[in-house]
């Protein structure tokens, strides 16, 4: 049992495990970790070209590097008229 205990923390020290609260379409939900906003936006399964992402009130660009303790907020844009 130790054994698979130290396996499981081995694992979960890297950021993939690591979780992070995003605001989606204004529900709150957990996300895997992301360095950048893109990433953030792949792991959500969402395609880029359809949402906003704020960081902390202002928009982010798919470059941009975030972290777990920023706010962020994923709009998904409506089209059409």
């Amino acid at each position: 049992m130790g054994h698979t205990l130290l396996f499981y923390l081995m694992i979960c020290a890297y950021p993939a495990c690591s979780r992070m609260e995003v605001t989606v379409d204004g529900k709150k939900t957990k996300a895997t970790s992301a360095a950048t906003v893109a990433e953030l936006i792949s792991s959500l399964s969402l395609n880029g070209e359809e949402v906003l992402v704020k960081v902390n009130g202002k928009l982010a660009p798919n470059g941009m590097k975030i972290a777990a303790s920023d706010e962020i907020k994923v709009m998904r844009v409506i089209f059409g008229g």
